[in-house]
């Protein structure tokens, strides 16, 4: 356990680095790089940085530097709040929420969080009770 946050603090030191250089070649460019791949082509960096825990680094629709390793662990530990509030729900209900937020305001005043990946949403099937994800818009 102690050697996977050590990996993965390592994983957000890289993220901060790639966030600084993002910003030196927004800086010289007056843009932001569409993929890190752009860092290294203009000799910002010398070589993009590899993910210990075997995820990948990429920018964001907002230009910022994410891990994939980051954003699955966050995906994961959203996923198992969101279907530990649908059981919380029918245990004390009866029956599977109609929403998710149906089943998430009954642990207070919360709002469903946001899927980590740009483009991604959760799901929920009224009829099963199954949280999953998918593309937005669909």
């Amino acid at each position: 356990l102690a050697e996977l946050k050590l990996k993965e603090l390592d994983a957000r030191e890289n993220v901060a680095r790639l966030d600084e250089a993002i910003e030196r070649f927004r800086e010289r460019r007056g843009y932001g790089p569409k993929t890190l791949d752009e860092l290294v082509a203009t000799g910002i960096l010398a070589a993009l940085p590899t993910d210990a825990l075997g995820g990948t680094f990429l920018v964001d629709e907002d230009g910022r530097a994410q891990s994939t390793t980051i954003l699955d662990m966050k995906k994961q530990k959203i996923l198992d709040y969101l279907r530990a509030c649908v059981e919380r729900f029918k245990e004390e209900k009866g029956r599977t929420p109609a929403t998710l937020h149906e089943a998430v305001a009954l642990q207070g005043p919360r709002s469903v969080p946001p899927h980590p990946y740009q483009g991604r949403t959760w799901r929920y099937s009224p009829a099963t009770g199954e949280v999953s994800e998918g593309p937005a818009g669909r």
